[in-house]
């Protein structure tokens, strides 16, 4: 007997084949297939189960079960329904089901041969239209179809519970909505928002940096429908993760054997936020640099290889100096030498730094807040809808960089030869980000082509801020 369940594949559930097959011998079952101990210790409820349904074990025979692919260590909360019920279709105690092809069986049992959903039913399975799975009875709310079955006894007359609303609805985090903000704070929000760019924020400590990251949350798009789907949300919205600064490299990027996803995948689609940046070791730093360019992550252990999501927008704070108050421009007097201050920023490499955008400062000081979080996002809403309708240069399949570059024919003349030509840029990369930034400025303006005014307000937020941090902790 051959039938189909799920097994666990890193931070999902994927389908398996669980072949049932009896032979002569003494009564004992054989679980092939590189199980953990998890299915291991489930052949106990099972044969407890049946016993306890009235069935018989088979006599005589010793019963194997294969669970292919048979070279990846397997877990699976829901495989010992499967083995149950495939020993029951086997030895022709219960009829197998007509439909077979798109049957998933997926169930936990109890001692007394109650059959139950696991949790794990409801958000990591995303099956194929017409695919069907034969569970137990359960509260979760997902959209597709179920079988269920309350008791073993019961696995020829399952019942059919259609397919659902799903229970993940869309609520936008408020907090950010609530505030107001300066003309730069807004500024910035609103360019981060709309293009997803990576934004350190510096400076003093009370500045409000941490503020402004949470208002960023409540400003983002709303998550697709397939993030709604998969219940790949957080509080009904795009995920926000935040580890604390003593994390290691191993628990943001994963590992593992076979590897598992790492915080950094765990916000795929929506924020990593790094709160004190400059307390993350260097591990840290240099292991985030590849996969936030990138929006991937390929792990490999021993023969074991594995690619995982990390298209994320990454958001950092820190402080500047050891005080915690002093930001460009600013004045502080707290006894400090600027060589120990400049020493603070010697913690974070140049390759990394260079991944971030762009670059604000937060002085601390009071000044007028007259931009509400509501009206940023009516603004965020109309530059959003602007984008959409816009004609697109790139091309389904492109590289990220690839694609930015397809952007220079939206930029007017003669700044297209200006800045391609320019050597106001240090890398290549902080060429991108100008052009990235100043793109999501001309769709902030509604404008189908970056203009000249776009160019230079993008050249301030990705450049100019990043050399007068350069420039004032050098004392210049």
């Amino acid at each position: 007997m051959i039938l189909q369940s799920l097994i666990r594949e890193h931070d999902r559930l994927v389908p398996a084949e669980v072949e049932v097959l009896l032979l002569p011998g003494l009564p004992h079952i054989h679980l092939l297939g590189l199980p953990d101990q998890v299915i291991k210790e489930s052949l106990h409820r099972v044969r407890s189960a049946l016993r306890s349904q009235g069935f018989e074990w088979p006599k005589a025979r010793q019963v194997l079960v294969n669970i292919r692919p048979v070279d990846r260590r397997k877990s699976s909360r829901g495989l010992e329904f499967a083995i149950a019920a495939g020993l029951l279709w086997e030895t022709g105690q219960k009829p197998p089901p007509l439909q077979q092809k798109g049957l998933y069986v997926y169930g936990e049992l109890s001692l007394s041969g109650e059959v139950i959903e696991p949790e794990d039913l409801a958000t990591d399975f995303l099956p194929e239209d017409g695919d069907l799975v034969m569970t137990g009875s359960g509260t979760a709310q997902r959209g597709f179809s179920r079988l269920r079955v309350r008791q073993l006894a019961d696995l020829d007359r399952p019942e059919l519970h259609p397919m659902e609303a799903p229970m993940f609805e869309i609520r936008r985090p408020p907090e950010g909505l609530r505030r107001s903000f300066t003309a730069v704070e807004a500024r910035a929000l609103s360019i981060a928002a709309l293009g997803g760019h990576h934004w350190l924020l510096a400076g003093a400590s009370g500045g409000g940096k941490t503020t402004l990251a949470r208002a960023l949350w409540s400003l983002l798009d709303p998550p697709s429908a397939l993030d709604q789907k998969t219940g790949r949300l957080q509080e009904g919205w795009r995920p926000w993760v935040a580890p604390h600064h003593s994390a290691s490299a191993l628990s943001l990027v994963g590992g593992g054997m076979p590897p598992r996803p790492g915080e950094i995948s765990r916000a795929d689609g929506g924020i990593l936020f790094l709160d004190e940046l400059l307390e993350f070791s260097p591990a840290v730093q240099e292991a985030l640099r590849e996969p936030v360019e990138r929006g991937v992550i390929r792990l490999s252990r021993g023969h074991h290889s594995q690619v995982f999501p990390a298209a994320l927008q990454l958001v950092a704070t820190t402080n500047l100096c050891p005080c915690g108050r002093w930001a460009p421009g600013v004045k502080v007097d707290c006894g400090r030498s600027l060589r120990r201050c400049a020493s603070v920023l010697e913690r974070i490499s140049g390759p990394f730094f260079d991944r971030f955008d762009f670059l604000t400062f937060a002085d601390g000081r009071r000044q007028v807040r007259d931009h509400s979080g509501e009206d940023l996002l009516l603004r965020l809403e109309a530059a959003r809808a602007f984008r959409a309708n816009r004609p697109s240069r790139g091309k389904p399949g492109m590289s990220p960089d690839d694609e930015v570059r397809a952007l220079w024919e939206d930029v007017e003349e003669p700044w297209r030869s200006e800045f391609r030509e320019s050597n106001l840029f240090h890398s290549e990369r902080r060429r991108l980000s100008t052009l990235r930034v100043a793109r999501s400025l001309a769709d902030l303006d509604a404008s189908p082509t970056i203009r000249g005014r776009h160019w230079e307000e993008a050249l301030e937020w990705t450049l100019k801020n990043f050399e007068r941090l350069r420039t004032a902790s050098l004392g210049i």
